[in-house]
């Protein structure tokens, strides 16, 4: 609840340059730009800049937490989450606030995705209904039902989480289906773990989305087409899930024929897919 206040404080976007702005911007910058997070539990008795000290005193903040968002080993950005009573920060609170701005930096950085979707969606079919209801799920089969039924293009049919296992070079070796389920809510695939070489297509996707609208796609081997047929798949997108730097599974959207996925489809999967390693961390649904 603290943290929810906390996200709540009232700096509005039309009077924060004004406010930062009585800052000397070298003071500011060094204390933004942090590559731990900070937590100060009583801004009265902290040893930080006295500059810094008296703009928070002089806003009746008594309480912060400075958080980092890291994208591909660069500072994109600071949360900056405040109390006006002294707090006590537990572990969990922090370890938890980590976990978020991982999934926070790369939505933060793949922004133009959500404007994309803000163009394109209704309120009513905006991206944060869709984050909400997939957070009060408990496994992987419960976010792949909801998903089926906000994110699934009208034309595809399946959707399926995979997990990859990587030995001690980070080299990945074999993939996993932990979760799938079709339109009419059908799971027909078992849990299934497969060596990379029977779909060796898996491995491109660590540098992007892996986008086909058909078989014939140039992007395909023989091998991954076998895959995917096995798997009555004709067309479709993965995704790859990254979580702290590290492609840790893949969220795969297809269809049973061939089709042309639409650009604002493809922005939506993607976005909601920045939130989906973040959600499993706090499943531990990749153990």
């Amino acid at each position: 609840t603290n943290f929810i206040n906390a996200a709540s404080y009232p700096f509005s976007a039309s009077n924060s340059d004004r406010i930062f702005s009585e800052i000397d911007s070298t003071i500011l910058q060094r204390f933004l730009y942090t590559e731990n997070p900070l937590f100060i539990e009583n801004t009265d008795t902290a040893r930080i800049h006295p500059e810094i000290k008296q703009f928070l005193i002089s806003l009746n903040i008594k309480s912060i937490a400075l958080l980092p968002l890291w994208y591909e080993k660069k500072q994109i950005g600071t949360v900056l989450l405040s109390w006006t009573n002294p707090q006590t920060i537990s572990i969990e609170d922090q370890n938890y606030c980590a976990t978020l701005c991982d999934s926070l930096a790369t939505s933060l950085y793949h922004i133009d995705q959500f404007e994309v979707i803000k163009e394109t969606y209704s309120a009513s079919r905006s991206i944060n209904p869709i984050i909400q209801k997939v957070l009060l799920t408990k496994n992987p089969h419960d976010i792949v039902d909801v998903l089926a039924q906000e994110i699934l293009p009208a034309n595809a049919n399946q959707i399926m989480f995979l997990k990859f296992t990587h030995d001690d070079d980070e080299y990945l070796i074999d993939y996993e289906i932990i979760a799938n389920q079709t339109r009419d809510h059908q799971n027909i695939w078992p849990r299934i773990r497969e060596s990379i070489n029977s779909f060796p297509a898996l491995r491109s996707i660590q540098e992007s989305p892996l986008i086909f609208s058909s078989l014939d796609s140039r992007t395909l081997d023989p091998r991954s087409i076998d895959a995917l047929i096995r798997y009555d798949i004709q067309s479709g997108i993965i995704l790859p899930l990254e979580y702290s730097g590290k492609i840790i599974g893949a969220l795969a959207v297809t269809a049973c024929e061939p089709i042309e996925l639409l650009r604002e489809e493809v922005h939506l999967i993607e976005a909601v897919g920045a939130w989906i390693p973040v959600i499993f961390q706090r499943q531990n649904a990749l153990e």
